[in-house]
């Protein structure tokens, strides 16, 4: 119920995606709709903050998407986004002043939920980006304007990259990198995603079994049951039987999980 409902669902959504989404009128009403969901989300997030640090008691960690670590690959793929709005369409003065604001809250709660894999993504996609902005600048400055090379050029003078959209991918590397080797939360009790985190309030412990728990589980089920395993939403009793005894003497000796290790 949990994977495989996961890859049906992927799968629908894809297959319709391909069957709706035709020319580049569906690609930006994909990009408004997508803006408008994350900016609602993001101002929901704002007023449980809110709500929270004024001692109504309401967590400020609640939230309209599910865990918090959810809300953080939210977040994520918010900056993405816009980052691949940025680079595709031109916008004006104000509606691209209200997507970089939005890009910094999205950023801003990232810092809270400070998640590597997160942080990651981002930065591969954003080191992406600058690259291909680096080469289009450098494209531009060695072939003269007017020039006729032969050849079907999709690149244009008008279309030439100013600096503030190299800034943009630029500063989320930078960000990024920042927070997966100078500020890791796992290594760095008092960095700044920590203290950013207790001034609102907000406690995020993300526990789950780790590889070497989830494989001696997977491996002593698959001896008792080679063909079909346990079968579906039973890692919870699997986990009970044959979990490692050295976890009774930790804090986490009574938490049942209910699925072992994974990203999707």
């Amino acid at each position: 119920t949990d994977t495989l409902g996961f890859v049906f669902l992927l799968s629908a959504l894809t297959t319709l995606s391909a069957l709706i989404v035709r020319n580049a009128k569906h690609y930006k009403l994909f990009f408004v709709l997508g803006f408008i969901a994350l900016i609602a989300t993001l101002l929901a997030q704002i007023v449980f903050v809110i709500l929270g640090v004024s001692g109504t008691g309401i967590s400020a960690a609640t939230n309209i998407v599910g865990s918090f670590t959810d809300l953080g690959m939210v977040a994520g793929l918010g900056v993405v986004l816009i980052l691949m709005a940025l680079r595709s369409f031109s916008f004006r003065p104000v509606m691209h002043a209200t997507l970089v604001v939005t890009l910094l809250v999205a950023l801003l709660l990232l810092v809270i939920a400070n998640s590597n894999v997160v942080w990651a993504l981002i930065a591969l996609v954003a080191g992406a980006l600058f690259v291909e902005k680096v080469l289009l600048q450098a494209h531009h400055h060695s072939v003269p304007q007017g020039q006729n090379t032969g050849q079907d050029n999709s690149f244009h003078p008008s279309q030439k990259v100013s600096a503030h959209r190299l800034l943009v991918p630029l500063l989320c590397i930078i960000i990024a990198l920042f927070f997966i080797f100078l500020d890791n939360s796992e290594t760095n009790q008092n960095g700044l995603a920590n203290r950013a985190a207790s001034a609102v309030g907000i406690s995020v412990v993300d526990v789950r079994p780790s590889w070497q728990s989830t494989f001696l589980v997977g491996s002593h089920t698959l001896a008792s049951s080679p063909l079909f395993g346990s079968g579906p939403t039973t890692f919870g009793q699997e986990w009970l039987k044959f979990k490692d005894r050295s976890l009774n003497d930790t804090v986490f000796w009574g938490v049942d999980f209910a699925a072992g290790i994974g990203y999707i």
